[in-house]
């Protein structure tokens, strides 16, 4: 890769030519000829819940021990995950943020209060409980199997519950 003057990026890769084609919606090819190559399998949303409620429990386990630094990172990936699953959900790119603009107001907008504003304790947990409850609102639409198991643990992490056996972070 090359990092031009004006923020210009050059990528040069060497592929087989039997593998040569187009590898997501935005390709154009410029010289030499492309094969039909499988687009990537979208992202799992059971996975992506997963790693959410993970986040989640770390972000709470962070907070309490007072790793400021370290649970605002973890209420950001929780939010993102979130946008995520509502991408994967709506049928839009999941990966690298790539959807989140196409998604409606009304799924981005509840998640602007956990933006983390400063690095204090009530911030963090004032964040982490918006993105609990917008993580348990996308899980009611994208995962209804497993939406009722978790809404009432992301309730008590939204009202500020420790829970009975904090989580190493």
């Amino acid at each position: 890769m090359f990092l031009l003057p004006g923020w210009l990026e050059i990528d040069i890769a060497f592929i087989p030519a039997a593998e040569f084609g187009p590898a997501g919606p935005a390709w154009r090819t410029v010289f030499g000829d492309t094969v039909p190559v499988p687009g990537p399998a979208p992202p799992d949303p059971g996975t992506l819940a997963g790693r959410a409620w993970h986040h989640a429990l770390h972000a709470r386990a962070c907070i309490e021990r007072g790793m400021l630094w370290q649970a605002e990172y973890w209420v950001s990936a929780l939010r993102d995950l979130v946008l995520s699953l509502a991408c994967a959900r709506l049928g839009y790119p999941a990966s690298y943020g790539k959807g989140v603009h196409l998604l409606p107001a009304g799924l981005t907008e509840p998640l602007q209060a956990a933006l983390v504003a400063r690095l204090d304790a009530a911030e963090l947990r004032r964040a982490l409980a918006a993105a609990a409850m917008a993580l348990a609102a996308e899980l009611d639409e994208s995962q209804p199997g497993l939406a009722p198991r978790l809404r009432p643990l992301l309730r008590e992490l939204a009202e500020g519950g420790a829970g009975p056996d904090t989580p190493r972070a």
